[in-house]
C-alpha cells in the first residue's frame, strides 16, 4: 500500500486477508479452497497462488475440498452457505479471516461480520473455525515469518480492545505501560494509577500510546513482552 505521508519503516501495513493467503501457502500448500467472501477477498487470495475451486460469485460445481474459507462478507448469498456447510460436513479444514460478531457503522448501525457468519456455518457443520486475524496470534505469526521483522517491531491497529490489542498482546507485539500521577482535589493530593498499552516504533524506543494513558504522569513505567523494565519520559 502507498503511504506518502509515512516514513518508508510505517509504509508496510498488512490485513487479515493477506494473512490468511500467506497462512494457506505455509500450513496447506496446494490445497483445494472455496472462498465464502468478497470479491475483493478473492482476487486477494489469487494474488497469493491460492487453488481457488470456485468464482467470484461463490460457484463452484466441486464435490470436495480441502479447505473451507470464510471472510467478512458483505455479498454474501445463500448459495455459499450452502457450499460451505457441504463441504465443511466433508471434512474440510474450515479458516475464518477474522472473529468480530459485527462491524460498526455509522448512526450506531451494524453490520453482520465474519464471527456471526461462522456462528452459523458452525451451528450448522458441528466445526468451529481457526480464526488468523485477531485475536488470534496467527496473523503477527504469520507476517513476522514472511518478513524477517520480530513480532516485538509489528505494530497492530484498530478500534476494539477484545480484537485488535488482544491480538498484538497474544503475539508479544505490544509493550505495557504503567503511570503514576497526583492529582489535588478539595486541597488534598490524590495518587492514581492508570494502565495501558504501546508499540514500539523506533529503534531508540519511542513507544505509540494513547494520550489518556500518560497524560499528568509523574513516573512512566514501561514493561516488555520479555520481562525487561524502563522507566519512560
Amino acid at each position: 500500500f502507498p503511504y506518502p505521508a509515512l516514513p518508508d519503516s510505517l509504509r508496510s501495513v498488512d490485513t487479515s486477508g493477506m494473512a490468511t493467503g500467506m497462512y494457506l501457502n505455509q500450513r496447506h500448500p496446494g490445497a483445494k479452497v472455496y472462498l465464502a467472501g468478497t470479491k475483493a477477498f478473492y482476487r486477494e487470495l489469487v494474488s497469493y497462488g491460492i487453488d481457488l475451486v470456485n468464482d467470484e460469485l461463490g460457484h463452484t460445481e466441486a464435490e470436495d475440498v480441502d479447505v473451507v474459507v470464510q471472510g467478512f462478507d458483505t455479498e454474501l448469498v445463500y448459495e455459499k452457505l450452502d457450499k460451505s456447510v457441504h463441504f465443511l460436513r466433508r471434512g474440510a479444514h474450515f479458516i475464518a479471516a477474522n472473529p468480530d460478531w459485527v462491524c460498526p457503522m455509522p448512526r450506531g448501525e451494524v453490520l453482520p461480520d465474519c464471527g456471526s457468519i461462522c456462528a452459523l456455518l458452525t451451528a450448522s457443520s458441528g466445526v468451529k473455525p481457526n480464526y488468523i486475524g485477531k485475536p488470534n496470534r496467527n496473523m503477527i505469526d504469520v507476517i513476522s515469518a514472511m518478513t524477517g521483522i520480530p513480532n516485538e517491531k509489528i505494530c497492530a491497529v484498530g478500534d476494539r480492545l477484545y480484537t485488535d490489542i488482544a491480538v498484538a498482546q497474544n503475539a508479544g507485539s505490544v509493550v505495557g505501560i504503567s503511570c503514576d500521577a497526583a492529582a489535588t482535589v478539595s486541597g488534598q493530593t490524590l495518587r492514581r494509577s492508570v494502565t495501558g498499552s504501546g508499540f514500539i516504533i523506533t529503534s531508540d524506543g519511542y513507544i505509540v500510546t494513547n494520550y489518556h494513558v500518560v497524560e499528568n504522569a509523574d513516573s512512566i513505567t514501561v514493561n516488555t513482552q520479555s520481562g525487561e523494565q524502563y522507566e519512560g519520559t
